[in-house]
């Protein structure tokens, strides 16, 4: 090979070489730190179509926005907390399914229903439903700082479990009161059985809570 021809070849390696370390600095660019760690994603924040209830019949609006967002926070604050309020939530089940887990709900409190709540919401899957429904009104007393609201309740949860049913029907007593935010809030619920071939909330209180 002549000198010619050697310098036409070192030439030609040398536009190459530094045609490729462009490349290279470009794709260096492009990603940054080509090892680094992805940036974690943020957390999805659950829906939330919580309205500050100053009427009773907010509460329960609230609590039926909770359900179908599956939003537990939400669901907890339509219930009496001690930190802003002299009264403390209780729970008084159905008869026949206190009768058959007795003890039970003898001590029932905030704690045992949010756990209720939270098991009931993580059982459905993100595409399925969750549904509560007041469809009627049994009877209503209201006055300026309390209230007793009767109403017929539908509570579906499409969930997987076989052995846990998704549909509950009974019929709810709810006793509300003004909290020292000037908020409604439920301080005593009093579940009832509707139909004797229906299954009221109170069961599936007894399966998540138990």
């Amino acid at each position: 090979m002549d000198r010619v021809q050697r310098m036409r070849k070192s030439r030609k390696l040398g536009i190459l070489t530094a045609a490729g370390g462009i490349l290279l600095l470009g794709f260096l660019s492009a990603c940054k730190t080509p090892f680094s760690t992805r940036e974690p994603e943020k957390p999805v924040k659950p829906r939330s179509s919580w309205i500050s209830p100053h009427s009773a019949d907010q509460v329960l609006s609230n609590l039926q926005n909770a359900v179908m967002e599956r939003n537990l926070e939400n669901a907890m604050r339509c219930f009496a907390q001690e930190a802003y309020s002299d009264r403390r939530f209780a729970f008084v089940p159905d008869q026949e399914i206190a009768s058959n887990h007795p003890g039970l709900f003898a001590s029932w409190d905030l704690t045992q229903e949010e756990t209720v709540f939270r098991q009931a919401f993580s059982l459905v899957p993100a595409d399925s439903l969750s549904l509560l429904d007041f469809p009627s009104t049994v009877r209503e007393a209201i006055v300026s700082d309390s209230a007793v609201l009767v109403r017929e309740y539908r509570l579906v949860l499409n969930h997987p479990m076989a052995d846990l049913p998704r549909r509950y029907e009974g019929q709810a007593e709810f006793h509300l009161s003004e909290d020292r935010k000037g908020e409604w809030v439920i301080h005593l619920w009093i579940d009832f059985k509707s139909r004797a071939d229906s299954e009221p909330w109170s069961g599936l209180k007894a399966v998540l809570g138990g």
